[in-house]
């Protein structure tokens, strides 16, 4: 079988152009798959935006975290040292009350440990 050149030219045009519509199809698909993915990319970078924002604030919080409860640790020492205080001052009144010199002196080396500790 012997082919013209017309249908020799005519077979390679069909070729280039199937060739050219599958790459052309092909290219279709990779612009659908990008436009597809697009969503999900945007997505992401917010969720990375807000889990930083996250981290910040986990770490701020924890920083305050740790500044009240320093406060409060101070806190609970000074009213232990008033407990104390209130201790020391009660047993002395009812020494005095009680008339009793014996723990009139013990109460009076009560409160005076407690006065010279405080300051």
């Amino acid at each position: 079988m012997k082919f013209t050149p017309a249908e020799i030219s005519s077979f390679i045009i069909a070729v280039f152009g199937l060739l050219l519509t599958i790459l052309n199809i092909l290219d279709k698909i990779a612009q659908a798959n990008e436009r597809a993915k697009k969503p999900e990319i945007e997505q992401n970078q917010r969720i990375g935006a807000v889990e930083a924002r996250m981290q910040s604030l986990e770490y701020q919080t924890e920083k305050k975290l740790q500044e009240y409860q320093s406060w409060l640790s101070n806190d609970n020492k000074k009213i232990k040292s008033l407990e104390d205080g209130q201790e020391a001052y009660g047993i002395a009144l009812l020494a005095i009350l009680s008339g009793d010199e014996e723990q009139k002196k013990n109460a009076y080396a009560e409160l005076n440990r407690y006065l010279t500790k405080t300051k």
